[in-house]
């Protein structure tokens, strides 16, 4: 007899596994926010201009 999908341990396994990356991903924007922040301006389009290309 084959093991049944276990939905609610799928959701733990995920939660577990990503909330790591989350917070990561957080702290990145947080480093980024601050960044722009010390930027005038014209610095700032410049730099968005940048990284969108």
């Amino acid at each position: 007899m084959q093991p049944r999908f276990d939905e609610t341990e799928a959701k733990r396994y995920v939660l577990n596994h990503y909330m790591s990356r989350l917070q990561q991903d957080v702290d990145e924007l947080k480093v980024q926010y601050e960044f722009l922040q010390v930027l005038n301006h014209q610095q700032r389009k410049n730099w968005i201009n940048n990284c969108l290309r």
